[in-house]
């Protein structure tokens, strides 16, 4: 029998010694059938071709047959890389911005009570002589929920009067008609009585030798504490704490008996942003 190099050859003795019974016992019928059932049992697709042998010759007696199945490897199954997938988590606020740009405030941003504010050359202006004042709050927290940020405010106050004004930054939204929270997350306010002054919690950390008309910069820096620059420069640095701001308001949500002309004051941006 020649040898066969170039298909891989799979002996199947128990094939040959079943043909070998049915040619001396059978005839060649037998060993076609016999063949084709075990063609059929290895699975078609895998069988190159078969190579039947007769020894000594197809006509001599006795006849030996032997049946060579010659097959190709089984493919195996290519793995498929299947990626993980991080799940994308909710977006956190990482910036709240406004510059008063626009000729009306965004009412998906601002509550606005009282008389309506002016908007002009990129300034928001907050005036009154009626018995209220112009009260505008956030709707929603502007600050991130977790992390370092500043928040930065540019202001300049342009009349002073009995009835005063100012900016704050607290965990509270006053009720319209109430007095603001003098123990406040952080504030500015000035009146006739009270020079420019900034406080943080309740403790005075900044006051202007007297009224003040001049414009500046607030900003206060959170990093594990707090540190509040007036003008870029440090004024007080608080000790670490957990506690986080939720919402700004400016204005004043007072109610009085009667009309009157009120402190005024204009903001040029307020810029909250998460830090490093």
């Amino acid at each position: 029998m020649s040898q066969q190099n170039d298909p891989k050859k799979l002996p199947h003795e128990s094939l040959n010694l079943a043909v070998m019974a049915l040619a001396i016992f059978g005839g060649l019928a037998a060993v076609v059938s016999c063949v084709v059932a075990f063609i059929t049992f290895v699975s078609p697709s895998t069988v190159q071709r078969v190579i039947v042998e007769f020894y000594p010759q197809p006509t001599q007696t006795p006849r030996v047959i032997i049946v060579t199945v010659v097959t190709s490897p089984q493919p195996q199954p290519t793995s498929t890389f299947a990626p993980t997938i991080t799940p994308i988590p909710s977006p956190v606020p990482s910036s709240f911005g406004e510059e008063f740009e626009s000729p009306s405030l965004s009412e998906s941003l601002w509550e606005v009570s009282g008389p309506p504010p002016g908007l002009e050359n990129g300034l928001i202006y907050l005036k009154s002589n009626l018995s209220v004042f112009p009260y505008i709050y956030t709707k929603a927290n502007p600050f991130p929920a977790q992390g370092n940020f500043f928040l930065e405010v540019s202001f300049r106050y342009r009349g002073i009067s009995e009835r005063g004004v100012g900016f704050v930054v607290d965990n509270v939204i006053p009720q319209v008609g109430s007095g603001g929270d003098q123990n406040a997350f952080l504030y500015f306010w000035q009146d006739s009585r009270l020079p420019l002054s900034i406080f943080f919690m309740g403790t005075r950390v900044y006051a202007a030798e007297g009224s003040d008309l001049s414009s500046h910069i607030l900003r206060l820096q959170y990093d594990g504490k707090y540190n509040i620059f007036v003008d870029d420069k440090l004024v007080y640095t608080s000790p670490a704490i957990d506690e986080r701001p939720s919402t700004v308001w400016f204005g004043n949500p007072g109610q009085l008996g009667s009309d009157s002309e009120w402190t005024s004051f204009e903001l040029d941006y307020i810029r909250i942003k998460s830090m490093p």
